[in-house]
């Protein structure tokens, strides 16, 4: 199995690549994974760009590319109408080599819940026109953030996502591309780190449950529905 990770400092915060690849492995899954990941940069640019996404695309021979649009870039985000027509452009680039694509619901920072719903009909837009699955992160975010206010999700700035935020977000991931529950896998995370230092971490085993069974719920919700709460 080999994923592609395409995104911004939402994807690179706390090595969330590699939790989602422990994740795969632990449960017997062989998974390597690659990142394309730029702080503060919506898919536009990395549309843009092109040449990174052209040449892993072409030749990196992907199962999965798991696209997270940017959340909070300045000055304003990505409209719900620019990620559906941002994620059409990759999906059409990764079906030419055949590649699924899985778009990566983002978040509300902790103290804008609010924005969680013109988030959320980005997605509905894209599951209305398309057939693809989305990974519901957005949704456990909010759903940890009203009922277990215990566990943080969020990095001090309340916009990142904390271990526990990424672990979130790998478990939406997990359970998306292989169809199967997280529960019981791992509480193993990563820790946001700027150096060459190993940022792995062990998180709460009793948080890392809870954080599994939403992950699930939502994932199933989220493929039975194609639909969000806006």
């Amino acid at each position: 199995m080999r994923v592609l990770f395409i995104g911004n400092s939402h994807t690179f915060f706390n090595d969330m690549p590699q939790t989602f690849k422990k994740l795969a492995e632990s449960a017997g899954f062989p998974t390597e994974v690659e990142m394309i990941a730029h702080g503060g940069r919506p898919l536009s640019w990395h549309l843009q760009e092109m040449v990174e996404i052209r040449f892993s695309l072409l030749y990196g021979k992907y199962d999965y590319v798991i696209v997270q649009q940017a959340a909070h870039a300045p000055p304003t985000p990505p409209t719900p109408e620019e990620t559906l027509a941002d994620v059409l452009k990759i999906q059409e680039q990764a079906k030419a080599v055949g590649t699924e694509v899985i778009p990566t619901v983002i978040w509300a920072e902790r103290h804008i819940p609010e924005n969680q719903s013109e988030m959320n009909r980005g997605y509905n837009l894209i599951m209305a026109e398309t057939d693809m699955r989305c990974s519901p992160a957005g949704q456990v975010f909010m759903e940890v953030k009203n009922e277990h206010p215990e566990i943080d999700m969020y990095f001090e700035d309340g916009a990142h996502a904390s271990p526990y935020g990424s672990y979130a977000v790998a478990c939406c991931v997990f359970a998306q591309v292989f169809g199967k529950s997280p529960e019981g896998l791992p509480n193993c995370g990563h820790r946001t780190s700027f150096d060459m230092s190993d940022a792995a971490c062990e998180l709460d085993a009793e948080k890392c449950a809870i954080i599994q069974k939403l992950a699930w719920k939502y994932t199933q919700e989220i493929n039975e529905k194609r639909n969000l709460p806006v």
